[in-house]
């Protein structure tokens, strides 16, 4: 491990750490607890230590308790607030919140949270001019922490809102253009098109289509993830190729379709794998892409300590991480091929039952034939949108083309749960299963022999069960 996976203990170390001070335990012993814990996969899943190592040893360690003081100490502590603001800022995101609306407004180099009523929806992009005071955000230690929420969002603080008003023309930015491109999907693109564009370019979900994959297990294939940004960097190396130029096009083109979703976390976790991929091959280094994945995680949880609680970052990061390590096994290439669903569904069913209260069994089936035909559909359904988009004549009935694809998938996807119609509901024994996925997948990457998988498949069960009692 210490050779082929070193940033894989640095990243159980600080999300460990991360998890003990959530649950409010002190620091000190949260970074012991860490410590010992990445110290102890980094020992397991090495077979041979050679004394030359020690100063590596020493030096991840180091890492490991740097990291993780710096990331505890940016969430246990909130930086100052102002008392009162004032100013033009900019809506950087809008959103249903309770009863009323929520937005991000970039004030000063600062995000801030604000609510208004329906009736006063501001649009992403505007430019808005608000006073008030700053409260610092609500934190729970059990249940929903809208801190954590919004502090994976950039948000420093909320604004109880004085004044709101209109400031003038609204900015050119990305922003704007989100909002222009959302108004017009939502204009001129049929129900189903329209709302799966809106889910995987914006990261805007439509309640019809997140219910429907819900019962089907399949609502992840709706998340902005690395699923999709996969998808952005084939057609990069399709269109540019492995030239040093093509690379740094694919990067472009990488960045800018995470730009354009918003930056959602899933999205950033494998931009950044993949950038780092890229970086690999042009070096001419061979990247390990669990390694990688392990890399991006922590770099994230660096520029920003509040996405561990991020619903989506856990969902990416444990998809990727585990079908990362699948493809490292030494299993034929078969196998690997019919465990990918299993494999997916085992990592991510505790997170995805924590949020829904249950998982669905069908999505262990309905996977093997969602990922593929998701992977032709949603191209298609860029490509058809276009001439409607651009405003062409025919545009309308090419983008029927998408539609009538995307029904008849649902069409025949809905019956398939019926062949598995049970669901398992939240509790530790979900979150057991993902750690001992991920338990048995190092195992079977590292060939580790019996007793030294049992001791890892002993220490991810008991350090789980430390960390969700």
């Amino acid at each position: 491990m210490l050779t082929e996976l070193p940033a894989l203990p640095l990243l159980a170390g600080c999300c460990l750490a991360l998890a003990f001070a959530g649950e409010g335990v002190p620091l000190l012993p949260a970074l012991l607890a860490a410590l010992l814990a990445a110290l102890g996969l980094l020992l397991l899943g090495t077979d041979r230590f050679d004394p030359d190592w020690w100063p590596a040893l020493g030096l991840i360690a180091l890492f490991i308790v740097g990291g993780a003081v710096l990331l505890v100490a940016r969430t246990e502590a909130p930086g100052p607030l102002p008392a009162r603001v004032g100013g033009v800022g900019t809506v950087v995101e809008e959103r249903e919140w309770g009863a009323g609306r929520a937005l991000v407004v970039a004030l000063e180099g600062t995000r801030y949270l604000t609510t208004v009523f329906p009736v006063q929806s501001v649009p992403e992009g505007e430019r808005i001019r608000i006073e008030g005071r700053i409260r610092p955000l609500e934190e729970t230690r059990s249940g929903f922490s809208p801190r954590r929420y919004w502090g994976a969002r950039g948000v420093a603080g909320e604004i109880d809102a004085e004044k709101i008003r209109p400031a003038g023309k609204r900015a050119l930015s990305l922003h704007s253009w989100r909002s222009l491109l959302r108004r017009r999907i939502d204009l001129v693109l049929p129900p189903l098109v329209r709302g799966h564009l809106l889910a995987v370019l914006l990261g805007v979900r439509d309640p019809a289509l997140t219910d429907f994959n819900a019962r089907l297990g399949t609502v992840h294939l709706l998340a902005v993830s690395g699923f999709h940004v996969g998808l952005v960097a084939l057609l990069g190396y399709l269109l540019f190729g492995w030239s040093a130029a093509g690379l740094g096009a694919t990067s472009l083109l990488l960045w800018g379709y995470v730009l354009l979703t918003g930056a959602a976390p899933s999205a950033l976790r494998a931009a950044v794998m993949l950038q780092l991929f890229l970086v690999g091959v042009q070096l001419g280094r061979g990247w390990t892409v669990a390694n990688a994945v392990a890399a991006a995680g922590v770099l994230l949880l660096l520029v920003e300590p509040f996405l561990f609680w991020s619903v989506g970052w856990r969902l990416s990061m444990l998809a990727a991480l585990s079908l990362s390590l699948l493809a490292g096994t030494p299993l034929p290439r078969y196998g690997k091929t019919l465990l990918v669903s299993p494999v997916a569904w085992s990592a991510t069913a505790g997170t995805i039952a924590s949020v829904f209260g249950a998982v669905p069994l069908a999505g262990l089936l309905v996977n093997l034939v969602a990922v593929p035909v998701y992977t032709l559909l949603l191209p298609l359904a860029v490509i058809c949108s276009v001439p409607a988009l651009l405003g062409l004549p025919g545009g309308t009935a090419v983008a029927g083309v998408a539609e009538q694809a995307f029904a008849f998938w649902m069409g025949g996807a809905s019956a398939l749960p019926v062949l598995l119609p049970w669901e398992l509901q939240c509790g530790t024994l979900l979150h057991l299963v993902t750690a001992a996925t991920l338990a048995l997948l190092l195992a079977a990457r590292l060939r580790l022999g019996g007793i030294r998988a049992l001791l890892l498949l002993g220490s991810f069960l008991a350090a789980t069960v430390a960390a969700t009692l």
